[in-house]
């Protein structure tokens, strides 16, 4: 059989009817027997009746004259002699039939166990009765365990199975119409009520004139044959498809290399035909840098018999290569001989690929390490000292590492920075960024001071493998810091003197010395305790014996024994009020400040109400839903499984659209109203945000009341909402998941439920679904990153990076521009392009959105005054009447000069022109921020934005600076746009400059500032006042691959 085509096998048939052949050669033996036997007898009886008239011819007249007794006497003896002959002649005659019997008998008793042996049975069918006389073994063949059928053509055919029926009968006519040696096949249900396969094999009968004509013939039980044939065929169909869909392509070659039997997918691959493979024409379509040592490994191997593993490139039908591996062992005959071989091809061009590029990052990541102006060392997570890179050496002073490899790192620091360290260290293994301040000295014995930024180093399964430390030298600017440190304490002491007397005009103030005799007291204390009475030089406990024995007595107690700062809320009950108590002590007693709170206790109860609840319906909130659902959770059992059904408002988005958010609040509020009649006392419902609610049914043992719950909803959800002198009518769609044991987990139900929701959305709205297994990928993945973008600024998720804008006529940092990120848990991080169109679909973009404006603007108040901070508005964010109240808030909570925020749009947010979008960027620029137009020069370009709206900075997209080489009309633009940013005094930015000729060419055109990889990657927050730094005292920032 071939490796790759399957042919069909020759069944064995040499014994289908051996039997049948032997039984028509018993009875044809038989035949010529019985005529023997009949012509024997024949002979004998003529020749006694021969012998018989010629003695009576010749003894007659002899007796003519004898006496009776005579006469008598000659008869008897010729009878005797006529007698004696034919006596003889029968006992021959006999003799022959009782041998002949015996030997008839012996081959009846064979042929019935050959019979038994290849299931085949004998019959006769006489053809006038169409009845049947049937051998032991064919009444055991039909199930006749009894041999008590009486078979019929008519009851054969009865017992056939209805499709074979025809053929039967077709094949019994033409046995009587004298048509010999006819076969059939057919199914027959036998009398045991089993169905099985049978070959019929008959002719017709020789007969006389006066006996009844007759067929006789063979049939056998061919039903394992047919099903191990069925076997085969699947067996060869099985062997088929896995070489068919096998990813790797198997192939044979004869002892001497050449081809003889290759996968169907070669051809696919390679366009060559098999003819075309045969040989060593394969060789031909190796990569001419491969083809010398894969041909010569191939020779090695044929010739010393070893086996083959080499991995080379194949021209494929497109005419690209692709690599692969080859390996192939050879088969041997038992004396060693080869032969064939057979081996196999594996596509292995994305992992050698992968590897290529890895040595790649690995030798750039050494130019990093190399070209760096710090000393940067590897730890392993016991503190033993790896690596130091050569700058690093030479700050240090050091020739070579090997005498401190294997040595503790903590103990190449000052002996009394040891444990401070090595804190350090663990808390670097354990994960987290360590950075702290030390001196170490050089190996010459020189004190430096280095800033230290100690870094899990990730192994493959994402846990800290190994320590990254960077060091860079501080001296300088420790010297600095010391004596800033110092006038900063005489500035604190000062401030706190400062603040106490401040706080005493805000708080109620009770100065105690040492007994508690009261020294200071001001009027809202006195207000407050003592109703105004006075108090000076007498002690507390005496006057405000309600506090003795109290929390107050034992706290205040405390920081006077302890000398610590006490600080606690506590119920006042003689004053009926929450007292926030503040403990200073001091050398001389203690100052006590305190205030009435109790207003603050209520409005902390308000939010901690409105913490878990909507304010909108009043119903649960999501961080509310989900701490029920975890308890629900567990107790959840077989016996009581718990659904989480969530749901959505169809249509909700065009309603609010048209009609507006006051009649979206309102049919918020009305379907709140309704979910609540659907539902029973025990089960809990929330609003998740925007149209979306969650209800949590538990205690139902029957998915049927679950789903007639879901109707009842929709049902309730989908009547028109009165509104004004209207009606409102939305839909509802819900998702179903179900939990059956306590080992479920809420994020995977909340999961699963959202996955059904977007399954029935999908499916025409209006309807409900059960998650089920194997639902759609693609929806499946959506909805995790939809659920997930839900968590990612509660969750601490959003990260912002910040990319150098420069100067160009200066060189100097002129601001940075905020870029989104989001560290998503699992998936890394991530780029804006993959989850803004989901958030702006969601909703979640103005929330987004103003939370990079508020931490741009926070983040940018800690740099030195003159730098700006470029943030990008989305064209929703724009359109979002809060917009200007949302920069004012970023700017006051930042304290940052309005003059340093730069907000960004695109052309696409001016595309309206209308009188709102010039309000607001009259009103934004009043505030002092700056606007700039970004990809100017792409999509809806228009001079006249630059007439009609108040414009302050032009960014040039980053293709038309990609092109300032390439193409000759991209330069005549460029001058175009500055030169009429000039006349109009509208600065110019240019994006994507890579290469130092961008920078320059762009710079002797008039442009002002340039951003771009030329001049720095996005930075981490941490990182930017060292890239600042750096550039200030001349030093050029090398750009960094984004991470």
């Amino acid at each position: 059989m071939s490796l790759f085509s399957v042919q069909p096998s020759r069944s064995v048939r040499s014994r289908t009817f051996a039997v049948a052949s032997l039984r028509v050669d018993t009875m044809l033996r038989a035949i010529r027997f019985d005529r023997a036997i009949l012509l024997q007898t024949l002979a004998v009886t003529t020749l006694a009746i021969v012998a018989a008239v010629l003695l009576a011819h010749v003894t007659f007249p002899a007796l003519v004259g004898l006496t009776l007794r005579e006469v008598g006497l000659a008869v008897a003896v010729t009878a005797g002699l006529v007698a004696a002959p034919i006596g003889f002649g029968l006992v021959q005659v006999i003799r022959s039939v009782t041998v002949h019997r015996q030997r008839l008998a012996e081959r009846e008793v064979l042929l019935a166990q050959v019979q038994r042996f290849v299931d085949v049975g004998y019959w006769e069918l006489c053809l006038n009765t169409r009845t049947f006389r049937l051998s032991e073994t064919m009444h055991e063949l039909l199930g006749d365990a009894g041999h008590s059928l009486q078979l019929t053509c008519a009851g054969l055919l009865q017992m056939a199975v209805a499709k074979d029926r025809p053929a039967l009968a077709v094949t019994f006519e033409e046995l009587a119409a004298g048509i010999s040696c006819r076969q059939v096949e057919f199914d027959l249900q036998r009398s045991d009520g089993r169905i099985r396969t049978f070959r019929l094999i008959g002719a017709k009968k020789l007969s006389g004139p006066h006996q009844s004509p007759k067929a006789f013939g063979a049939i056998q039980d061919i039903t394992e044959q047919r099903e191990m044939e069925a076997a085969l065929r699947a067996s060869e169909d099985h062997y088929r498809h896995a070489v068919d869909l096998n990813p790797q392509i198997p192939w044979m070659e004869d002892a001497h290399g050449n081809s003889l039997e290759i996968s169907p997918r070669w051809v696919e691959l390679t366009g060559l035909t098999v003819e075309e493979s045969k040989g060593t024409n394969w060789v031909h379509i190796l990569h001419p840098d491969d083809y010398e040592q894969t041909v010569h490994l191939w020779e090695e191997a044929l010739r010393r018999g070893y086996d083959y593993d080499v991995e080379y490139r194949l021209r494929l039908a497109d005419g690209t290569y692709r690599w692969f591996r080859a390996r192939a062992s050879a088969r041997r005959t038992d004396e060693g001989e080869i032969l064939c071989w057979y081996g196999t091809l594996e596509d292995i061009h994305e992992r050698k690929t992968a590897d290529i590029a890895l040595r790649a990052s690995e030798a750039f990541a050494a130019s990093i390490l190399h070209g760096s102006t710090d000393c940067v060392e590897v730890i392993g997570l016991d503190g033993l000292f790896q690596y130091m890179n050569p700058p690093g050496r030479k700050l240090l002073d050091i020739d070579t590492v090997e005498p401190f490899l294997d040595q503790n790192w903590t103990d190449l620091w000052p002996l009394n920075d040891a444990p401070r360290i090595r804190e350090a260290v663990d808390q670097a293994a354990s994960g987290r960024s360590v950075r702290f301040t030390s001196s170490r000295p050089t190996h010459k014995g020189v004190q430096r001071w280095w800033d230290v930024c100690l870094s899990p180093i990730p192994g493959p399964d994402g846990q800290p493998a190994r320590l990254l430390c960077t060091s860079r030298d501080v001296t300088a600017s420790r010297v600095a810091q010391v004596e800033l440190e110092r006038a900063k304490e005489d500035a604190e002491a000062t401030a706190r003197v400062l603040r106490n007397v401040l706080e005493s005009t805000t708080d109620s103030v009770l100065i105690l010395d040492r007994e508690w005799e009261i020294r200071f007291i001001n009027e809202r204390a006195r207000a407050l305790l003592l109703s105004g009475r006075p108090v000076l030089d007498q002690r507390l406990w005496q006057l405000a014996p309600m506090l003795v024995g109290t929390v107050f007595e034992d706290r205040l107690r405390t920081a006077a024994s302890g000398g610590t700062v006490v600080s606690f809320e506590e119920y006042c009950e003689p004053l009926a009020a929450w007292l926030e108590v503040h403990a200073y002590p001091s050398a001389a007693g203690l100052s006590v400040f305190f205030r009435d709170v109790s207003s603050k206790r209520q409005s902390l109860h308000e939010l901690e109400y409105l913490a878990h609840h909507d304010s909108l319906t009043g119903l649960l909130n999501r961080a509310a839903l989900r701490s029920h659902l975890d308890r629900t959770l567990i107790a959840t059992s077989p016996e009581c499984p718990t659904a989480l059904l969530f749901l959505d408002l169809d249509e909700f988005k065009s309603v609010n659209d048209s009609l507006g958010h006051q009649a979206g609040d309102h049919l918020l509020r009305l379907a709140a109203s309704r979910l609540r009649t659907c539902l029973r006392d025990t089960d809990v419902i929330a609003r998740f945000g925007g149209d979306e609610f969650a209800v949590v049914y538990s205690g139902s043992r029957h998915p049927d009341d679950i789903g007639t719950l879901a109707k009842r909803i929709i049902e309730a959800l989908s009547k028109p909402y009165p509104f004004e002198d209207r009606h409102v009518v939305v839909g509802a769609s819900v998702g179903i998941a179900l939990a059956n044991s306590a080992e479920a987990e809420a994020d995977d139900l909340l999961k699963r439920a959202d996955i059904a929701l977007y399954r029935a959305k999908s499916e025409g709205r209006g309807c409900f679904r059960f998650f089920e297994t194997g639902m759609d990928d693609d929806a499946v993945k959506s909805q995790e990153l939809r659920a997930d973008l839900r968590n990612a600024l509660s969750g601490d998720e959003l990260r912002l990076r910040f990319q150098p804008i420069m100067n160009l006529q200066t060189s100097a940092v002129a601001g940075f521009e905020a870029l989104l990120r989001w560290q998503h848990p699992r998936r890394g991080l991530t780029s804006p392009a993959e989850f803004i169109g989901l958030a702006e679909m969601t909703g979640a973009i103005i929330d987004i959105d103003r939370w990079v404006l508020r931490k741009a603007c926070a983040t940018a108040a800690q740099w030195p005054g003159d730098l700006s901070i470029s943030v990008n508005l989305t064209a929703g964010q724009f359109k979002e009447q809060g917009l200007v109240d949302a920069v004012a808030t970023a700017l006051v909570e930042s304290n940052l000069p309005a003059d340093r925020l730069r907000l960004e749009i695109t052309e696409a947010a001016l595309l309206q022109d209308s009188e709102s979008v010039r309000a607001m960027l009259a009103s934004l620029r009043q505030m002092g921020v700056r606007i700039s137009i970004d990809d100017f020069g792409t999509g809806y370009s228009s001079l006249g934005y630059l007439r009609r709206f108040q414009i302050d900075n032009i960014k040039i997209d980053r293709s038309f600076v990609a092109d300032l080489n390439g193409d000759a009309r991209t330069t005549p633009i460029l001058r175009a746009i500055t030169t009429l940013g000039q006349d109009l005094g509208i600065s110019i930015t240019a994006e994507g400059i890579e290469t130092p000729w961008q920078a320059d060419r762009l710079q002797t055109m008039g442009c002002h500032e340039g951003q771009g990889f030329h001049f720095g990657a996005p930075l981490d927050a941490f990182e930017v006042c060292d890239f600042i730094s750096a550039n200030r005292q001349g030093r050029h920032v090398s750009a960094l691959v984004e991470r």
